[in-house]
């Protein structure tokens, strides 16, 4: 691995990690140096390592086994690197947010059509934990993800559920994006106004709060130095 001399962003601590990974030719199950040792190989201090590691959990890379270490999680390996340019690239970004918008609209779309009350129910606990999670000031990666996810379960479309949750890329949108977490902060408040247009059975409103979520995360992108 290649030392990083300044505190980067955890983005550059994730690509190094992933490259050590694939330069190791480490299988899924092997398991990665201490913290301490990386925390020495990279020259980065505790939190910026722990950071780096979640990104790479949440984009499926490694998975933390408590009291026993990370581990390179199962998964093809080309994809990971595919990942890595999505985590830093302005370009490729908004790239893969056209491609969400999409898709991501389709989602609405057919969950409005398909979603039981039970599903709703289940949407709008998940909403519930994302609105607790960001008013407490806690890191809400994961309830951002599960919000989006279940509107991909409950579409009652299974390749296109399939599709969504088979591009990792996208958990960019969820997890340090171009090496700033806070990038989408600002963004939380369209989450209702979807779930509200699902509950209403409205696909004009669901079309245009997508829209509204999605030209806000393109915004806080441009917004970014190349």
């Amino acid at each position: 691995m290649d030392r990083i001399i300044r505190q980067k962003v955890p983005a550059a601590v994730a690509q190094q990690i992933e490259k050590y990974i694939k330069d190791a030719r480490l299988v899924p199950g092997s398991r990665l140096p201490s913290e301490r040792e990386l925390m020495k190989l990279l020259g980065v201090g505790r939190s910026s390592l722990r950071e780096g590691i979640r990104i790479l959990e949440v984009n499926g890379v490694v998975e933390i086994r408590e009291g026993k270490g990370t581990f390179v999680a199962p998964g093809p390996p080309d994809h990971h690197t595919v990942r890595m340019q999505f985590l830093s690239d302005k370009r490729t970004a908004l790239q893969a947010l056209k491609v969400r918008r999409y898709l991501e609209t389709l989602a609405v779309e057919e969950a409005i059509e398909n979603a039981t009350e039970e599903d709703l129910k289940a949407i709008g606990e998940a909403l519930d934990s994302l609105e607790r999670a960001r008013a407490e000031g806690r890191s809400n990666t994961r309830e951002d993800a599960a919000f989006h996810q279940l509107i991909y379960k409950v579409s009652g479309n299974d390749v296109l559920a399939q599709v969504l949750s088979a591009i990792k890329e996208l958990s960019l949108f969820w997890e340090n994006p171009l090496g700033d977490s806070h990038l989408f902060d600002d963004s939380h408040e369209f989450h209702r106004p979807i779930y509200d247009a699902i509950c209403a059975r409205n696909k004009a409103a669901g079309r245009k709060s997508v829209r509204r979520l999605m030209d806000r995360i393109e915004a806080n992108i441009r917004k970014k130095r190349p």
